[in-house]
Protein backbone atom coordinates (compact mmCIF):
# COMPACT_ATOMS: atom_id res chain seq x y z
CA UNK A 1 0.00 0.00 0.00
CA UNK A 2 1.27 3.20 -0.59
CA UNK A 3 1.23 5.66 2.11
CA UNK A 4 -0.35 9.40 2.04
CA UNK A 5 3.05 11.65 2.47
CA UNK A 6 2.46 15.00 4.61
CA UNK A 7 5.63 16.65 4.18
CA UNK A 8 5.26 19.13 7.25
CA UNK A 9 9.28 20.59 6.78
CA UNK A 10 8.67 24.07 5.09
CA UNK A 11 5.42 24.58 7.84
CA UNK A 12 6.15 27.78 9.90
CA UNK A 13 2.47 28.60 11.30
CA UNK A 14 -0.27 26.53 13.21
CA UNK A 15 -2.64 28.01 10.21
CA UNK A 16 -0.16 26.46 7.09
CA UNK A 17 0.15 23.10 9.19
CA UNK A 18 -3.80 23.13 9.64
CA UNK A 19 -4.22 24.48 6.02
CA UNK A 20 -1.89 21.56 4.58
CA UNK A 21 -3.57 18.97 6.59
CA UNK A 22 -7.26 20.18 5.11
CA UNK A 23 -6.00 19.62 1.79
CA UNK A 24 -4.31 16.03 2.38
CA UNK A 25 -7.09 14.86 4.98
CA UNK A 26 -9.81 15.98 2.70
CA UNK A 27 -11.45 17.37 5.39
CA UNK A 28 -15.08 19.13 4.53
CA UNK A 29 -14.81 23.03 3.70
CA UNK A 30 -16.52 23.79 6.92
CA UNK A 31 -13.45 22.34 8.58
CA UNK A 32 -12.27 24.87 11.55
CA UNK A 33 -8.33 24.85 11.01
CA UNK A 34 -7.96 23.92 14.99
CA UNK A 35 -7.03 21.13 17.10
CA UNK A 36 -10.48 20.12 18.26
CA UNK A 37 -11.91 20.03 14.72
CA UNK A 38 -8.45 18.42 13.63
CA UNK A 39 -9.77 15.48 16.03
CA UNK A 40 -13.29 15.42 15.06
CA UNK A 41 -12.17 15.43 11.68
CA UNK A 42 -10.26 12.20 11.98
CA UNK A 43 -12.03 10.57 13.76
CA UNK A 44 -15.36 10.52 11.40
CA UNK A 45 -15.64 8.92 8.19
CA UNK A 46 -18.08 11.16 6.66
CA UNK A 47 -15.76 14.09 7.73
CA UNK A 48 -12.32 12.92 6.25
CA UNK A 49 -10.37 9.86 4.00
CA UNK A 50 -7.59 9.02 6.42
CA UNK A 51 -5.74 6.47 4.82
CA UNK A 52 -4.31 3.64 6.32
CA UNK A 53 -0.87 4.19 5.96
CA UNK A 54 0.65 7.84 6.53
CA UNK A 55 4.28 9.58 6.60
CA UNK A 56 4.88 12.26 8.16
CA UNK A 57 8.04 13.95 6.41
CA UNK A 58 10.30 16.66 8.52
CA UNK A 59 9.05 16.29 11.45
CA UNK A 60 12.20 17.22 13.08
CA UNK A 61 11.27 21.24 11.23
CA UNK A 62 8.20 21.08 12.68
CA UNK A 63 8.96 20.80 15.66
CA UNK A 64 11.71 23.98 15.72
CA UNK A 65 9.30 26.00 13.98
CA UNK A 66 6.48 25.54 16.16
CA UNK A 67 6.71 23.57 18.76
CA UNK A 68 3.46 23.64 20.81
CA UNK A 69 1.67 22.99 17.60
CA UNK A 70 3.71 20.22 16.61
CA UNK A 71 3.76 18.61 19.87
CA UNK A 72 -0.06 18.71 19.92
CA UNK A 73 -0.09 16.88 16.42
CA UNK A 74 2.04 14.30 17.51
CA UNK A 75 0.15 13.75 20.48
CA UNK A 76 -3.25 13.43 18.80
CA UNK A 77 -1.78 11.11 15.90
CA UNK A 78 -0.71 9.02 18.96
CA UNK A 79 -4.55 9.30 20.76
CA UNK A 80 -5.58 8.10 16.84
CA UNK A 81 -3.11 5.24 16.88
CA UNK A 82 -5.17 3.70 20.00
CA UNK A 83 -8.53 3.82 18.68
CA UNK A 84 -7.66 2.68 14.72
CA UNK A 85 -5.28 -0.22 15.24
CA UNK A 86 -5.52 -0.93 11.12
CA UNK A 87 -3.66 2.86 10.45
CA UNK A 88 -0.02 3.06 10.69
CA UNK A 89 1.96 6.62 10.72
CA UNK A 90 5.57 7.33 10.68
CA UNK A 91 7.46 10.25 11.64
CA UNK A 92 10.49 11.19 9.30
CA UNK A 93 13.07 13.69 9.54
CA UNK A 94 13.25 14.81 6.11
Amino acid sequence: MIPLQIDVSQIKSKASLHELLYTKLKFPDYYGMNWDAFWDCIRDPEQSTVPCVIEIIGIKSLRISIPKDSKIFEQTLEEYLIVRKDVHITFLDE
